[in-house]
């Protein structure tokens, strides 16, 4: 539970955004979120590779799950654009801006 919180807390960036992302966070077990991240690795590892591309990526300057020096290198060649924005790696701002663009 503690290591899960320290996650939720470094996913979301600041205090702020940590409380507005407990409104909507699971609220299961820890037990229960392991299995269900264990059946998706399962369930993706069983897939046929995929000829699916991306065009877009956005790196988050404020990641701190995944460091945006180490994105830019996984993107780098595999997007048509690559887009820096002020975001941690959970930023509500930032999502809801790519759904709208999408609708």
């Amino acid at each position: 539970d503690q290591s899960l919180q320290k996650f939720q807390r470094r996913m979301c960036g600041s205090i702020a955004a940590y409380k507005a992302f407990q409104t909507v966070a699971p609220q299961r077990p820890v037990e229960e979120l392991k299995e269900e991240l264990a059946a998706i690795q399962k369930q993706y590892l069983s897939l046929p590779p995929s000829d699916f591309a991306w065009q877009k990526a956005i790196i988050g300057k404020n990641d701190r799950i995944f460091l945006p020096d180490s994105q830019w290198l996984a993107w780098s060649n595999k997007v048509d654009s690559l887009e820096y924005a002020e975001a941690a790696h959970y930023q509500v701002e930032l999502f809801d801006n790519v759904i709208m663009q999408i609708n």
